[in-house]
Order: C-alpha cells, then sequence, then structure tokens
C-alpha cells in the first residue's frame, strides 16, 4: 500500500507526505484536494499550494468519505489550494505532530482535541491566528457561537485565538421511546415541556426503566463518564457548582454543590444499580456511537449529534424509537459542554496562511452544508442554526428548538498544561465512587490536594 502523499504536478512523493503517510498507515484516509483565500473574498487569485493537513475520525469512515474529500475539493476549486489528509486516531495526534515538528517535517495543519489546545500552545506546537482573523474582513467572527471559539483560546478559554470550529457537538439526552412506552414511564421531551426534566427526575425515571433479568433485563441510563470535560462539567455547572477556580489555580469539586451533585450522579450505578456498565452488560452488543441504547436494551444516554446517523441506522435495523431531549436541569438551570473540531497552524509551516483560509473556509455555509448531509453536528454560526440547509438535515425525531437551547447553554471548560494528569487523579478516583468503592467525601480530601498541586505547577511554569 502506498503510504506517502504524491505531487499532482511532479507525480513524486514528497518528503511531507512520506513521513505524514507513515503515520498513517494502516487504517488512514489518504486526501486530495485545493482552495485559497479566506471565506467571501471578492476576488481570488489562486494558489499552487498543497497542504498537509493531520485530521481525526469524526462521524465514521464512511461519513468521513462523505464530507472531507468533497469539502476539499470544493476548496480547491475555489482557492486552487490543494489538501493532503492523513487520518490519525485522536488520543495518538498530540504525539505524533510533536514527533514531525522535532523531525523537521511539520503537517502544516492538524486537528488538536480542545483540551490539549493550552499545552500545545505552550508547547510551541501550534501559532495563534489572530493577525489573519484582524485581515479577514469576511471572517464575521462574531457570528460564530462565543462558547465554541472560546475551546481554541489559549491560555484556555480567554487567550489567544488558535483555530476556528468547523464541527460542533453539544450533548443532549438521547432516549428510545420504544422503550419508555413498553414501560409506561413518562418521556424526557414530556417532562420538559411539563417543566420537570430534571436530574432527580431522570434518576427516577432511570429506576423505572431498569427492570427485568438476564435477556430481557433493560437499564435506564447507558453510562457515567468519569472525564471532567465529559458529564462532570455540565453536572457540576447545572448544579450551581464550579469545576475550578477563576484562575485555574484551585479545583472546586470540593464544596458542598459539587460534592452532592457528583455522589448523586454516581449513585445511579451504586446505589440504585440503573446504568448499563460492569460485568453484566459486556455480552449486550453495542453498536458505534449509540452503544446498547442503539440495540433496544437500554433507555438513555449522555450524547451529541455526532451520533444521530449511527441512531437512524439503529432504527432499522434494530427497532428503537429514536428521540432527544436536552439535558437535565439542576438548581442552577441547564448548562452543556462541547468537543467542537478545528485545524490549528503547526509551527514551522511554510503555508500558515493556507491553512487559516481552508479553516475560515470550513466555517461558512458551503462546507458546512456538506457536514449537514451526514447529520452530525449543529451550526458552528448563530446565523446557520435556522438555515434551510441545517433545519433539512434533522432528522423528523430531532426538534430544531432542542438543538437551538442546546447550543447557546454551552459553556467552554477550562484547561490547564496538566489536564490530562488532572483527569487522571479525578477519574480514578470517580471511577471507584460510581462503583460504590467510597464516596465523594472520602475521596476528594485525598485527591483535591493533588489536583491543586498539578494546577500550580501548570501556572508556574506558564508564567
Amino acid at each position: 500500500m502506498q503510504t506517502g502523499v504524491t505531487s499532482r504536478r511532479s507525480g513524486r512523493l514528497t518528503r511531507r507526505g512520506v513521513c505524514l503517510g507513515a503515520l498513517a498507515a494502516g487504517g488512514a484516509m489518504g486526501l486530495a484536494a485545493c482552495g485559497e483565500q479566506a471565506p467571501g473574498s471578492a476576488k481570488v487569485q489562486k494558489k499552487d499550494v498543497e497542504l498537509s493537513i493531520v485530521q481525526q475520525p469524526t462521524f465514521s469512515t464512511e461519513l468521513d468519505n462523505q464530507v472531507y474529500p468533497a469539502g476539499y475539493e470544493l476548496f480547491r476549486e475555489k482557492t486552487g489550494i490543494r489538501v493532503s489528509a492523513v487520518t490519525i486516531p485522536e488520543g495518538d495526534i498530540r504525539a505524533k505532530v510533536t514527533a514531525l515538528v522535532a523531525g523537521g517535517t511539520p503537517p502544516d495543519g492538524t486537528y488538536m482535541h480542545p483540551s490539549k489546545i493550552t499545552s500545545v500552545a505552550a508547547a510551541g506546537l501550534i501559532i495563534p491566528i489572530e493577525p489573519y482573523v484582524s485581515k479577514d474582513r469576511s471572517l464575521n467572527v462574531s457570528d460564530l457561537y462565543p462558547s465554541v471559539l472560546a475551546y481554541f483560546r489559549a491560555p484556555s478559554g480567554s487567550g489567544k485565538l488558535y483555530g476556528l470550529p468547523f464541527t460542533s457537538n453539544p450533548p443532549v439526552v438521547l432516549f428510545n421511546r420504544g422503550l419508555f412506552e413498553r414501560h409506561g414511564v413518562k418521556m424526557p421531551d414530556q417532562l420538559e415541556k411539563e417543566g420537570g426534566w430534571t436530574w432527580d427526575r431522570l434518576r427516577e425515571i432511570s429506576v423505572q426503566l431498569t427492570r427485568g433479568a438476564s435477556d430481557d433485563k433493560t437499564w435506564g441510563w447507558e453510562s457515567i463518564n468519569v472525564n471532567i470535560a465529559q458529564h462532570i462539567c455540565a453536572l457540576v455547572w447545572s448544579s450551581g457548582g464550579e469545576v475550578y477556580d477563576k484562575e485555574l489555580a484551585k479545583t472546586r469539586l470540593g464544596e458542598a454543590v459539587a460534592m452532592d451533585a457528583l455522589q448523586n450522579y454516581a449513585d445511579l450505578r451504586a446505589r440504585y444499580g440503573v446504568v448499563a456498565e460492569g460485568p453484566e452488560v459486556t455480552a449486550i452488543p453495542s453498536l458505534q456511537r449509540i452503544g446498547r441504547v442503539g440495540t433496544g436494551r437500554v433507555a438513555m444516554q449522555f450524547n451529541s449529534r455526532l451520533a444521530v446517523p449511527n441512531f437512524a441506522v439503529a432504527a432499522e435495523q434494530h427497532g428503537v424509537k429514536p428521540a432527544i431531549a436536552p439535558l437535565p436541569k439542576g438548581k442552577a438551570g441547564r448548562v452543556t459542554r462541547n468537543g467542537p473540531s478545528a485545524y490549528m497552524v503547526v509551527q514551522g509551516t511554510k503555508h500558515p496562511e493556507e491553512v487559516y483560509q481552508l479553516g475560515a473556509w470550513m466555517t461558512t455555509t458551503e462546507f458546512q452544508r456538506i457536514q449537514y448531509k451526514v447529520g452530525g453536528t449543529v451550526p458552528v454560526r448563530k446565523s446557520q442554526m435556522e438555515s434551510e440547509e441545517f433545519q433539512k438535515s434533522l432528522k423528523p425525531w430531532e426538534p430544531l428548538a432542542v438543538w437551538k437551547e442546546t447550543a447557546e447553554a454551552d459553556r467552554a471548560l477550562a484547561y490547564s498544561t496538566r489536564n490530562e494528569e488532572v483527569e487522571a487523579v479525578f477519574g480514578e478516583a470517580y471511577n471507584r465512587v460510581k462503583t460504590g468503592m467510597a464516596t465523594m467525601k472520602e475521596v476528594m480530601p485525598v485527591i483535591e490536594p493533588q489536583m491543586n498541586n498539578l494546577l500550580a505547577e501548570a501556572r508556574s511554569t506558564s508564567r
């Protein structure tokens, strides 16, 4: 199998292409296309440039192949800039981009998970894009959802801008309406209409939906993700708590309001046994993205629009009845989080402006409508939310109002340069809480100093 990227003009393998191709071998998707200036330029002067881009698996291999090649080709037609992309597992991207930069063959642009932006920027692997944004009169930054944009600022949330989002995936509750009908339980969307869709009610109906035994057993809730950046931050915020202080110097998860919310959530499994986790469920089929909700054994899950295409397939193959509702409210109302995507300009590239142009163009309706066709993202721009293109992409069971409110309730979590270590400390402890091996009151006095020490070290090294 050829692992390099061949120049269309010369037919030869470039050094950069060989390096990127080698990293992607055994599952990477080689793409080629072309593009040029920032969106909406009145006069386009096409450029003979080829960009190397490292991208992550976004929707699925099949759906990614419907989105990215078509998008890159349209960009090439407009601008003359070709895009050669390789797909690398998200968890491997930072290490491999670091190796490429150190080896003197950096890619021009790369995806990077929002939780890593602050540390990657501090390491000098990516460069800010403000110089290009300031000159781009057609970008219209104010139209981009500010919370989504904040994920690509470093220091986290309020510093320099390193990327422009082209996907947005704030979470909702995906549920199987058929399982609710079977057990005669009031549904989340009905509870929402009545003003009673809260985390407490989620627990109550999860108990009602968890019944039966062996092959007939069903569960109320799919899983409890122990990552702070996933379920935890949204739960704590909606309960009126905070994850960190404003200076990102200390965690506030040890405060009573946060501790109570976290213990109550862990008790879904530890006390009530309504979460489909553990040895009992390992033999039950689980579908990509949609898990066991898709096979009809679990009623609800915390998920995003990334799972909608798979949920639709599950309806055809397993007879489930897909539906969505917003996340439950807590004492502070409804607060969500996100996992958006963007391309960063890599340090050492000879084409920073062209990488910026690609990223800016991918925020526009021209690219977004390609994504909408596969149904795996919500708009990154406020003006696109009620657009005809987005509304046509919605399934009959996807109310526009739910996605609109969810996008508006999004809040970006701040990340330190030691975020992965902070997450590891908390995640290990919270896993013990959700499995009933400990309580929040027992673990927080132990892990709070550890988390604070990591945050302090991150602050001292970033000054």
